[in-house]
């Protein structure tokens, strides 16, 4: 199924996933966002708008803080993602010749450190 298509009363839904993961979605428990996007450059100034507009199209963020964030490379996405979310974001951003890669939570705490 594509991004962003919505279902309608009477669709089909194949899902496939884990009995774990079954079971969590039964329980309704969520596993952690580990992830953020960490966008090190945009290559022009038409990529830095396109890759803003990414950025609050994919994560629903406001555009105003997709801006910000265009704004003040490298920065971090300022919301977390499941690693799946975190993969298409680095994909359109990549389209649209913004240079960013995928940063468990773990690791950004140690990158910001430094």
């Amino acid at each position: 199924m594509a991004d962003g298509v919505r279902l309608a009363a009477g669709d089909r839904l194949v899902v496939l996933a884990t009995v774990d993961g079954l079971q969590r979605v039964e329980q309704g428990t969520l596993r952690e966002r580990g992830c953020t996007v960490l966008v090190e450059r945009a290559c022009s100034s038409d990529g830095a708008f396109e890759g803003a507009m990414a950025i609050a199209r994919v994560t629903a963020c406001q555009v105003e803080a997709a801006r910000r964030t265009i704004e003040g490379l490298p920065a971090t996405v300022p919301v977390s993602h499941y690693m799946q979310e975190g993969r298409r974001l680095v994909r359109e951003l990549s389209r649209v010749q913004v240079e960013a890669r995928l940063v468990p939570a773990q690791q950004l705490v140690q990158w910001e450190g430094v």
